[in-house]
């Protein structure tokens, strides 16, 4: 099986860090990254919507019941920063851009 990208494919890279990457069937001590294609016209939305229909266990902690909102248990950060300072749910993604995932961290 061939596991070259085609010519012409797109990705973004998808960071995880420890705990999330359990959730996409990587040691969840480390941090998981790898490329997942990119489809023409994506924003965070539909890539992270897509993304999670791969990883049934990712997608019960990225989304809110009805999937229109990121839950309370994750924090996205697209090219280093958080989600809705520079981007939306609703910005376009690029070839190459980095998704890093992580988990929210509660103290007391």
């Amino acid at each position: 099986m061939n596991r070259e990208p085609a010519l012409g494919a797109r990705f973004a890279r998808v960071v995880l860090l420890p705990n999330l990457a359990a959730l996409v069937g990587q040691d969840g001590n480390h941090r998981a990254a790898f490329d997942f294609p990119l489809a023409e016209g994506d924003t965070v939305r539909t890539f992270l919507l897509r993304l999670s229909k791969h990883y049934p266990a990712l997608d019960r902690e990225l989304w809110d019941s009805r999937h229109q909102a990121i839950g309370q248990l994750v924090e996205v950060v697209i090219n280093n920063s958080v989600l809705d300072l520079h981007h939306t749910l609703d910005s376009q993604l690029e070839a190459g851009d980095e998704v890093l995932l992580v988990p929210q961290y509660q103290g007391g």
